[in-house]
């Protein structure tokens, strides 16, 4: 695995502990515990360095 694939697998699970202990945990959003139970939630890394960049990026 190279060190971008795990930088990568890094920032996703930092960011599903995030959710987890943050949103879920302080019910910011109800609906996103059964989403994260369902495995619905799709995270991709955003390889983008600049916001404005990985603002296009999301939105496509």
């Amino acid at each position: 695995m190279s060190d971008s694939e795990l930088n990568s697998t890094l920032y996703i699970e930092q960011t599903k502990e995030w959710v987890n202990k943050l949103v879920i945990g302080l019910n910011f959003c109800p609906f996103a515990k059964r989403e994260v139970q369902r495995n619905s939630i799709r995270y991709v890394p955003c390889p983008q360095k600049k916001q404005k960049d990985g603002v296009k990026f999301i939105t496509g």
